[in-house]
């Protein structure tokens, strides 16, 4: 069940050092069916209040530096894995030249560290290797659907940016901007709730947040 929020992406940026400080873990657990009823309606209420682009016409045609990076960090840090975890391990697979800030600027999450490494699909570590893997251009679907499935009872967050309507099986699904909207930010509940990580709903406010950022 895909849920999601987009922004326009017109407004000029001035890059910052890659860190993201989320609210402290302050929401009560609750079961599977309350988090979805929860989300579901948090989104429909961030798409009531979604602002309209300022320069539809000057937005980008794609998800640019260092919006995709921020985007990546902000739904990590709305992210809580079973266990704890000391360092994110962040695993890019296919070409993801937005997020090459990443690779070049260490960047940190509530004070720990983001690994960033390439790796392949083929890797039969992959699973333990990742605690997050980010699914990049120039994959072919029916590998993108195998990974997805093998990985789905797993808690390895994923973020495809090739499934636009998110319905592959990953938990996020980043879509590029056009010359009329910017980024959107989609959610599958069925996989987030597979996965055994929790997600925070505010975690839909990070686009907007882009949006308003000077």
């Amino acid at each position: 069940m895909p849920i999601g929020f987009g922004h326009a992406a017109g407004s000029v940026r001035r890059h910052r050092p890659f860190a993201f400080r989320p609210p402290p873990d302050s929401h009560p657990p609750m079961n599977q069916s309350a988090r979805q009823r929860l989300l579901s309606l948090l989104a429909i209420l961030a798409l009531l209040g979604a602002p309209r682009p300022a320069n539809a016409d000057d937005a980008p045609a794609q998800v640019q530096e260092p919006e995709a990076a921020r985007v990546v960090l902000g739904i990590l840090g709305y992210s809580r894995w079973p266990a704890t975890l000391d360092a994110y391990r962040l695993c890019i697979a296919g070409r993801a030249d937005e997020l090459a800030a990443l690779h070049a600027h260490p960047a940190t999450v509530a004070q720990r560290p983001v690994h960033v490494h390439d790796i392949s699909l083929d890797d039969p570590q992959l699973a333990s290797a990742c605690d997050a893997l980010y699914l990049g251009a120039g994959i072919p679907p029916a590998q993108r659907l195998q990974v997805l499935g093998a990985l789905g009872d797993l808690p390895v967050l994923t973020i495809n940016t090739a499934d636009g309507e998110c319905s592959e099986g990953s938990m996020f699904c980043l879509r590029p901007g056009d010359a009329h909207s910017g980024a959107t930010l989609l959610l599958n509940l069925d996989a987030i709730a597979r996965s055994g990580i929790r997600v925070n709903p505010r975690v839909l406010q990070i686009t907007r947040r882009e949006s308003a950022t000077p």
